[in-house]
């Protein structure tokens, strides 16, 4: 599989919604396209094989307000490269207090509906792939050339009134998993020393844009605009780059982050349930928020960040001790004609 090299552009996601052109808001106005809170987990390690995997979180103030959810993927993905996340999240409230770093609360409506409560903040009905409790959704996939459209139908929840009525926000979590993360979100650095200092460690940079139009097929913009869908807005985004301990990492974007060790809980959201240690990782964490009512809503979102970890291998080892060998093969055969050179032999 080709890899990006230093130069080549790395393309953005994109979320979409189509409105529902018959709800009314709260205060009785028509409510397009709400601001989403999104929270965006790109884990640098090898899960099964399939190299880096990136965890998506989207939630919505008001799910009522369209029908879908629709999320640009900057390369072709399948039914089997998405993995819900929502079982993880329901089964065990210390799950959902790691991984929203909250004091948090998980349990079934009475019509089975999962439900996720944050503090200080209203509860949220949480998106199952497969929703044992009722009609589950309908999710769809259409891919064309590098990109893919994946659609999540928010409107079965409509056949369950006492769900409709009275939850509002709605929170969809899955993972995307697959060989191409490795080429679409990730640029080699090629090192300035070249074959020295290549030996020993490699460099590349994580990239993760979000809403950005000029990163987006032109083709799937005017798809997108043909059916009615609108490009949401962001109230906050959280990104969290996972990388094992030993690499370095330097943060090219302008909001502020910080940097904590994972705990061992996080075993069973990483493994489902295995008792496979998480291993020394750490969570680099960026944030940015609209601060007020009165500030325009996240258009976009872009973040950079570059890893230097470990690169030496047997063969960049034999070449060394190689070369090793050749120069003091050199060394004496020099030192031996020099010696015969003084004692005029």
């Amino acid at each position: 599989m080709r890899q990006r090299e230093e130069g080549d552009p790395l393309d953005s996601f994109g979320i979409w919604s189509h409105p529902n052109d018959g709800y009314l808001g709260r205060d009785g106005s028509k409510l397009d396209c709400p601001s989403v809170e999104l929270h965006v987990n790109l884990w640098d390690i090898d899960k099964g094989g399939t190299g880096p995997f990136v965890d998506i979180g989207i939630s919505v103030p008001d799910y009522r307000a369209f029908d879908r959810i629709c999320l640009y993927v900057p390369f072709v993905v399948q039914t089997g490269d998405l993995e819900d996340l929502s079982e993880v999240l329901l089964k065990n409230r210390e799950v959902a207090n790691l991984v929203f770093n909250d004091n948090c609360g998980v349990g079934r409506a009475t019509s089975g509906a999962g439900t996720l409560e944050r503090e200080d903040r209203e509860p949220a009905i949480v998106y199952e792939f497969d929703a044992k409790w009722g009609q589950p959704p309908t999710i769809s996939l259409d891919s064309k050339g590098r990109w893919t459209i994946v659609s999540f139908d928010t409107t079965y929840l409509r056949n369950y009134p006492e769900v409709y009525e009275q939850w509002q926000k709605l929170y969809l979590r899955f993972r995307i998993k697959t060989s191409a993360i490795e080429e679409e979100l990730f640029c080699n650095i090629k090192q300035k020393n070249g074959f020295l200092e290549s030996g020993f460690e490699a460099t590349r940079v994580a990239d993760i844009k979000f809403n950005m139009k000029r990163n987006i097929s032109s083709e799937a913009i005017k798809k997108m605009k043909a059916e009615g869908n609108c490009l949401m807005t962001m109230s906050s985004v959280h990104f969290l780059l996972i990388e094992p301990a030993n690499n370095d990492v330097e943060s090219y974007g302008s909001e502020s982050g910080e940097c904590r060790k994972l705990e061992d809980e996080w075993s069973e959201y990483l493994w489902h349930g295995s008792s496979k240690p998480v291993g020394d990782l750490l969570a680099y964490h960026w944030k940015r928020k609209q601060r007020g009512e009165d500030e325009d809503p996240i258009q976009d979102y872009a973040h950079m960040a570059r890893v230097t970890r470990a690169a030496t291998n047997w063969w960049t080892i034999l070449v060394y001790i190689a070369v090793g060998i050749i120069l003091n093969m050199v060394a004496s055969g020099f030192y031996e004609l020099l010696a015969r050179g003084l004692t005029g032999c």
